[in-house]
Formats: C-alpha cells, sequence, structure tokens
C-alpha cells in the first residue's frame, strides 16, 4: 500500500500562485501575493503580518542539504528569489554583481541543462537588466553582452526543436524579442547644457582616469577622445594605479624578475648612463607590467557589494543589509567570509 501521508521529516509546502506562476509561500514571505486566492483566515493573518514587516526583513537564505533528518534541499531558484534578486538588480551597489552572476550562469552550462525554474529566473532576471539599462542610459556594454549570450542561449535543438517545454520555450522567446527591442531602440540622451569629458580641463580628466577599475574604459577613453585623453592614458601614473589596485606585491615581484632575467647587466648599465644618473632600478613601463600581470593572474573581482556566508548559521546574505545570525552570540561579521559571483554558483547542481 503506498505511504500517502505527510512524511515526518517535512510538514509540507504551502503554494500560492503569482504573476510568475505558482511559488512556495515561504520563498515569497516579502513579496506581493496574489489576493484572489482562496485562504483560511489565519492563514490571511499571517501573511499579512508578514508583509507588514517587509521593510525591516533583511533578503537572506540558508543553504540547506538534503538529509535523513531535512527533507529538501534549498535550488538555485529558490536562493535568488530569497536574496531578492530583483531589487538587486535595481540596485546601483549590486547591479554589477547580478550582471557577472548573469554572465557565468549563462556561459557555465548549456541551457538544456538547466531546470525549468532555473531558466525562467535566468530569463526574467535578463529583461530586468535590460529595463534597467534603458530607464538609466548606463552599462549599454552589458545589454550587448547579453544580447549576444542570448543567441547562443537558444542555439540548442533536439531533432529540430527546442529541448523542454513548448509552451515555456515560446515564453522564453517572448522575452528574448523583448529584450532585442529595447536594444533596438535604445537611445542614449545627451543632457543639453552639460559640459563634456573633452570640454572639462586636463587636471579633470586625469582624476577621472585614475579612479577608473577597467583597463578597457580607459581604452575606450583614448579611442573616443584622441586628442584630449590620448596623452593621458599613456602616463605611467595611471597604468601605475590599476596595477597597484589589481595585483598584490608579489605578483608585482615576479614581474620584475622576470624583467631582470631577460634583461642583461650591459643593458641595464647603459641605461643608467643615457639618464645621466646612477640608480639599481630602470624605468618601468607599468602599462607592459599590467598587461603581463592580467595575463598570467587575471583581473581583480569589483563590486560595491557583494554577498557573504555565514560560517556559523551557513546563510547568504547582502553584505550591507546583513542576516539575524542564530549561531554565535558575538558579533556574525567575524564569521562571514566573502562570496564572489563564481562561489555562489559553486553552492548548486546547475
Amino acid at each position: 500500500m503506498p505511504f500517502i501521508s505527510k512524511d515526518w521529516r517535512s510538514p509540507g509546502e504551502f503554494w500560492v500562485k503569482t504573476e510568475e506562476g505558482w511559488e512556495k509561500a515561504k520563498i515569497l514571505e516579502c513579496s506581493s501575493l496574489n489576493s484572489s486566492i482562496d485562504k483560511d483566515e489565519e492563514e490571511k493573518e499571517n501573511i499579512a503580518e508578514q508583509n507588514k514587516d517587509c521593510s525591516i526583513v533583511q533578503p537572506y537564505c540558508h543553504i540547506t542539504k538534503s538529509s535523513k533528518e531535512v527533507a529538501g534541499f534549498t535550488g538555485l531558484s529558490d536562493a535568488l528569489k530569497r536574496l531578492d534578486w530583483k531589487g538587486a538588480v535595481r540596485d546601483r551597489r549590486r547591479f554589477k554583481y547580478i550582471c557577472k552572476l548573469l554572465d557565468l550562469l549563462c556561459n557555465e552550462r548549456p541551457l538544456s541543462e538547466l531546470s525549468g525554474n532555473v531558466r525562467k529566473t535566468l530569463f526574467t532576471m535578463l529583461e530586468e537588466v535590460a529595463l534597467q539599462v534603458r530607464m538609466r542610459q548606463e552599462n549599454t556594454d552589458v545589454l550587448r553582452k547579453l544580447i549576444v549570450q542570448l543567441r547562443s542561449l537558444v542555439d540548442c535543438a533536439c531533432w529540430g526543436r527546442p529541448i523542454g517545454s513548448t509552451q515555456l520555450w515560446q515564453s522564453h522567446l517572448a522575452v528574448i524579442h523583448r529584450i532585442t527591442h529595447i536594444a533596438d531602440n535604445l537611445v542614449i540622451q545627451m543632457p543639453e547644457g552639460e559640459p563634456l569629458l573633452e570640454d572639462m580641463p586636463e587636471e579633470v580628466i586625469r582624476e577621472v582616469l585614475l579612479r577608473l577599475s577597467d583597463h578597457k574604459d580607459i581604452e575606450a577613453c583614448r579611442e573616443a577622445w584622441p586628442e584630449t585623453a590620448g596623452p593621458l592614458t599613456s602616463e605611467q601614473r595611471i597604468w601605475r594605479k590599476l596595477v597597484a589596485f589589481h595585483f598584490t606585491d608579489s605578483q608585482v615581484s615576479s614581474y620584475f624578475e622576470r624583467k631582470a632575467f631577460m634583461g642583461s647587466k650591459r643593458d641595464e648599465q647603459e641605461l643608467q648612463v643615457r639618464s645621466g644618473r646612477r640608480s639599481d632600478k630602470p624605468p618601468v613601463d607599468w602599462k607592459d607590467a599590467f598587461h603581463y600581470l592580467r595575463k598570467h593572474y587575471g583581473l581583480r573581482e569589483d563590486y560595491a557589494e557583494t554577498l557573504s556566508l555565514c560560517r556559523a548559521c551557513r546563510c547568504l546574505y547582502w553584505t550591507a543589509s546583513g542576516h539575524p545570525c542564530v549561531g554565535v552570540g558575538g558579533d556574525p561579521s567575524c564569521f562571514s567570509v566573502i562570496i564572489r559571483p563564481s562561489d555562489f554558483l559553486n553552492f548548486f547542481t546547475l
């Protein structure tokens, strides 16, 4: 006889219908629920009390693995919803982190290997990113990269048709059509009367370049304004700042050891004579040093805000928001670890 009663390890789940489909109620603790669903009076009071405290509840997600005592596990789509990915996309501090996460998710595995919930969440996040790019009129390079990735995502067919639900694929294709429409009709409106970068003094342009952490932005400034920003992008000070930001002292030392090994003592003495002064070290080409170190060690990931993991209660949370830690009695920040986007995906089986 089949076992049809509730499992003692799990009290069961309560599902509600939203605009995006059926979701677990515990995931939608701080989301607007559809009021047209028939519920008991006690359930209505509990949900109303939860929605009333949404402004003070921090988004966080406990990492749960299936065992004999705990039924179920935390999936990727559940974790993204509990961490309030919509609010993260709309937040300027978390926007770059979410975009990097989407980039890894699109390139990590083929779309056919992702679950239906992960696919649906992925396409919804991509559309939200496109809407934010259009509204803010910035990060257009992110939108262009999304278009290229979307074309590669839909290229997964078996016997002439996409793998998975036909109705779900029609929804995905509609999302791709909307994102493409946003990209095709995106027009950057320049503010009237505001000074452009090329109209600013040289000292101001130099300070702007010194605060850029991506070498591609510096190269783009050189190509866009070759007369004004071109000479400044060749200054050693700017590339020295980039080297100091992205690489450690030991990594920089490896570059100097390579240069000392490649160069000869005769060339160093000749260089010292030509410079008119005695020096133990020849002048450093910091641009060459940056590109050498970039190819060997990669660049440092720079985000305004990241996710953190509490080792005491196994909880993922946004660093600035915090979380209600119950695992320790002291400062929870002592047990937190910064989680990069690649580390975040490692928590889940894709």
